[in-house]
């Protein structure tokens, strides 16, 4: 938590200066602003390693319901990479909660892709896997292989929790955005796998109903799996899949 002062007095993005620490991320002073500073050299220490391949700022909203992330578009080439080993069953996402594990059953992971799919993913049959060498071949990518890579994350979320909407996310960075952790971490610092995870504080769209906290915990849990499945995933598999279905 980036604002334990706020928060304990009943702010959300203000700390008791009075300061939106989510627009002091360009230029952070360490006497104001010392979690943003601290935070911020602490990320410039781990990027400088090359192993930093995911920034996630987590936040809630009040106005839109679901959950879904702001990226970055990028304007070259991507620098964020997964492996492109290709595991036994690419894009294999198992073990998805149950019911009796979620806090709404209209709003919870259900056996199948159905769920992602009324979330903005969009995949067609029961199959887990992502394509076949055959679809891959005469590959459509080219310049959009990495405007797609950084829709991964969100496109994988989508599918496997119908909490997260795929269709709510934006990777455009405005003008007035350009002092957030997001877009710094991306721009000034070069993870391009930059995102803010923004959860509804109302609920889920789909079933018109309150999260509840086992939703909040559920989708967490969601999220770290499906990091978790960017490192075995076929990655050339999942763009192909993703062009041809016009993410």
């Amino acid at each position: 938590m980036l604002n334990p002062d706020g928060v304990v007095n009943g702010n959300y993005r203000c700390n008791l200066a009075g300061v939106d620490l989510n627009r002091v991320w360009d230029r952070p002073d360490p006497h104001r602003h010392p979690t943003i500073y601290h935070a911020k050299k602490l990320v410039e220490t781990l990027a400088a390693t090359g192993r930093l391949a995911l920034f996630l700022d987590l936040h809630g909203h009040s106005r839109k319901m679901d959950t879904f992330l702001y990226g970055c578009e990028p304007s070259g080439s991507s620098a964020f990479t997964v492996p492109t080993s290709v595991p036994d069953k690419p894009f294999a996402v198992s073990n998805k909660t149950s019911k009796a594990e979620s806090g709404s059953e209209d709003c919870s992971p259900k056996d199948g892709p159905a769920c992602g799919a009324e979330n903005g993913a969009r995949l067609s049959n029961g199959d887990s896997e992502v394509g076949t060498t055959d679809e891959c071949k005469g590959s459509v990518l080219g310049d959009s292989r990495a405007r797609l890579r950084v829709r991964m994350l969100p496109y994988l979320l989508s599918w496997y929790d119908p909490g997260y909407s795929l269709e709510k996310c934006s990777f455009k960075v405005r003008r007035s955005k350009m002092s957030t952790g997001r877009v710094v971490v991306c721009q000034e610092i070069g993870v391009t796998g930059s995102y803010t995870v923004e959860a509804s504080l109302g609920g889920c769209s789909s079933s018109n109903t309150h999260f509840t906290a086992a939703d909040y915990y559920r989708m967490g849990k969601s999220l770290c799996h499906c990091i978790a499945e960017l490192a075995n995933v076929n990655d050339e598999e999942l763009l192909q899949r993703m062009a041809n279905e016009g993410i």
